[in-house]
């Protein structure tokens, strides 16, 4: 999980310029999903995930195979495997108890 504070030092009423809202994605190792750039270039997809590329020459190549839907891809969530490991031992852990139950009888 990652978390980011802010804290406000200043505010004004002074105009902002549209500037200040462009995202720089330079950080190799950065996870994108942009959904802009899927319109942008025509993709059969709803949004690019990539991953911004240690060198940044190989960019371009990035987002075009993530358009074709190709190259990165989202890991998926470990919890529905860790939610069936956790049922099993579960009901490991039961049916051991019950035969334990049962040959001391």
């Amino acid at each position: 999980m990652v978390v980011e504070q802010f804290l406000v030092q200043s505010m004004s009423a002074e105009l902002i310029t549209p500037e200040i809202f462009v995202l720089n994605y330079d950080v190799p190792g950065t996870f994108v999903s942009n959904a802009k750039l899927a319109d942008a270039m025509n993709s059969d997809q709803d949004k690019l995930d990539y991953q911004i590329p240690a060198k940044q020459e190989d960019l371009d190549r990035v987002i075009e195979e993530a358009a074709l839907g190709e190259g990165y891809r989202k890991p998926r969530p470990m919890l529905p495997r860790s939610l069936l490991i956790l049922g099993c031992v579960i009901l490991a852990t039961g049916v051991t108890w019950l035969v334990v139950r049962q040959r001391r009888t």
